[in-house]
């Protein structure tokens, strides 16, 4: 299910998929986001087949500058069209750009719910 736009290659060939499909979905997510158009210069009414073939011949590419280079990193690497060279998740939440910063957890003795 879901917009042709955001699936995998894999997925569009109709070949066997993993998590690694939705790592291509998170990807072209934030691209989205971050970049006002979809990845590989695909439009909002190609069909499958368009899709997949520019997938195939356009390279990727940073169309804002003042996107940083830990978002470029993190978000190129998860639209890598072969998906056994794609970042994993685990990959992905250890890259700087997607690394969380958690406060200490706190001592449970000093937590009163009154």
């Amino acid at each position: 299910g879901g917009s042709s736009r955001y699936k995998a290659p894999e997925v569009l060939k109709k070949e066997g998929h993993d998590y690694q499909a939705d790592i291509w979905a998170l990807g072209c997510c934030l691209y989205s986001a971050l970049f006002l158009k979809y990845p590989f210069d695909i439009e909002q009414n190609d069909d499958e087949d368009t899709i997949l073939n520019k997938i195939e011949n356009n390279k990727l590419v940073n169309v804002n500058k003042a996107i940083s280079n830990e978002a470029w990193d993190c978000i190129s690497k998860m639209l890598v069209i072969d998906p056994k060279q794609r970042i994993t998740p685990e990959e992905a939440l250890n890259t700087p750009w997607l690394q969380v910063q958690l406060p200490p957890a706190p001592n449970p003795g000093s937590i009163h719910l009154d």
